[in-house]
C-alpha cells in the first residue's frame, strides 16, 4: 500500500480570540495612529530644524567671508570697519570667533597693533572654550604652552613696541604741516597727497608746475603691479597708441635726483627714473599701496598719501591684460589740483 503524507496541522483561532483582537484594534487604532503621526512629525521637525541650523551656519560664514580676502600669508584679512560692522550679525555663531580673529589680522596688516591686540582680547574674553583660545601648544623657543590667541597677543604687542622704538624702520617722517597738498581725482575715487617740499623741493616744484598746466588730466594708469600703480605717460591719452609702449617716456624735462632719505612704505608718491639716466622723469610717478622698498634706489619719494589709500590699493590690484603690467581696463587720472591754502 502506498504511503500517505500526514496532513499539515492547521490551527484555527477560536472565534472568541478573534473577536477580542478585533475589539482591541477597534478600540485603540486611533491612539496608535496618533502615536505614529507624532513620531513622524517629530522626525520631520528634527530634519527641518537641522536644515535650518545648517542654513544659518552657512549664512553666517557667507557674511563673514564676503568681508575678507586671503592675503599672502594665507590668513583672510579685509577692511577692519567692514568686518566690525558684520560682527553683531554673526555673534553667537560658529563664524563669530573667527570674525574677531580676522579683524585682529586686518588691524595688524594696517600696522594698527593696539587695535589688533584689543580684538584678540575680545576673542579671548568672549569665547573661552573656542579652540583658538583653549587649545595650547608650544610656540618657537618657549617651553610654556599657550593658545594661538595668547601667542598672537604677545607677537602684536612686541611688534608695536619695536615699531614705537624704531619709527624710521616702519614709516617716513610726516611732511611739514604747511606742506602743499594735491587732490588726485580718478575714476575709482580721490587720493590726497601731502607734498614734501622740504626734503624734495625740486620734485615738488616740478610736480606742481605740471599739475597747474593740466598735464596729468586724462592720463591713464599704465602699470598696476599689485603693490603700486604708475601713471604720467602722455602717450596713454593718445588715440591708437600701443599699450606696449606705455610707461617709458614722460614729460621732456627731467628732474635732478634728490637724496631725501625717504623710503617706499605704503602710501608714498615718488618720481620714476628717466630711461638711461639717474635723473627722475619729468612726469612718470608711482603711488604705493604696500611697502615697495625695491624702489628705494631708483625712485625719489616726494609725497605722502593722507587720504584714499584704499583707492591706491584698489587701482594697484586691477587685473592686468595681455600687455605686461598694463591693466586690462586702466584707471583714469581725471584731474589733479593743488588744494588752495595748503
Amino acid at each position: 500500500m502506498a504511503d500517505h503524507k500526514t496532513a499539515a496541522e492547521v490551527t484555527i483561532v477560536a472565534h472568541e480570540e478573534q473577536s477580542a483582537f478585533a475589539a482591541f484594534v477597534e478600540k485603540h487604532w486611533m491612539k496608535a495612529a496618533l502615536v505614529a503621526l507624532i513620531g513622524t512629525v517629530a522626525i520631520l521637525f528634527n530634519q527641518y530644524q537641522t536644515a535650518q541650523e545648517a542654513a544659518a551656519i552657512q549664512a553666517s560664514w557667507d557674511k563673514l567671508m564676503a568681508c575678507v580676502d586671503e592675503d599672502g600669508s594665507g590668513v583672510p584679512t579685509g577692511d577692519p570697519a567692514t568686518i566690525e560692522a558684520v560682527l553683531p550679525e554673526i555673534a553667537g555663531t560658529q563664524a563669530g570667533p573667527w570674525g574677531l580673529f580676522y579683524l585682529a589680522a586686518s588691524y595688524r596688516k594696517e600696522e594698527r597693533f593696539e587695535e589688533a591686540v584689543a580684538a584678540l582680547g575680545r576673542l579671548q574674553e568672549e569665547n573661552k572654550t573656542h579652540p583658538l583660545v583653549a587649545d595650547e601648544r608650544i610656540f618657537g623657543d618657549s617651553d610654556t604652552p599657550r593658545s594661538q590667541v595668547a601667542h598672537l597677543i604677545d607677537v602684536y604687542a612686541s611688534e608695536n613696541q619695536w615699531r614705537t622704538k624704531n619709527p624710521a624702520l616702519f614709516a617716513n617722517p610726516e611732511p611739514a604741516a604747511n606742506s602743499p597738498k594735491a587732490r588726485i581725482q580718478t575714476d575709482h575715487g580721490d587720493i590726497v597727497v601731502a607734498l614734501d617740499a622740504e626734503r624734495a623741493p625740486k620734485h615738488v616744484a616740478n610736480f606742481i608746475k605740471l599739475v597747474n598746466e593740466g598735464f596729468y588730466n586724462g592720463l591713464m594708469v599704465h602699470r598696476s603691479s599689485g603693490q603700486m600703480f604708475e601713471t604720467g605717460d602722455p602717450k596713454t591719452k593718445e588715440e591708437g597708441s600701443e599699450r606696449m609702449t606705455w610707461g617709458f617716456q614722460g614729460a621732456e624735462e627731467n628732474v635732478e635726483k634728490e637724496e631725501t632719505g625717504l623710503s617706499h612704505f605704503a602710501g608714498v608718491l615718488s618720481a620714476n627714473p628717466a630711461l638711461g639716466t639717474e635723473e627722475s622723469s619729468g612726469s612718470l610717478i608711482s603711488i604705493t599701496g604696500e611697502n615697495s622698498h625695491q624702489l628705494n634706489d631708483s625712485n625719489v619719494v616726494f609725497g605722502h598719501v593722507i587720504e584714499g589709500l584704499e583707492i591706491v590699493r584698489e587701482i594697484s590690484l586691477l587685473p592686468r591684460g595681455t600687455t605686461g603690467l598694463v591693466p586690462a581696463e586702466p584707471a583714469v587720472i581725471q584731474n589733479i589740483t593743488i588744494i588752495p591754502g595748503s
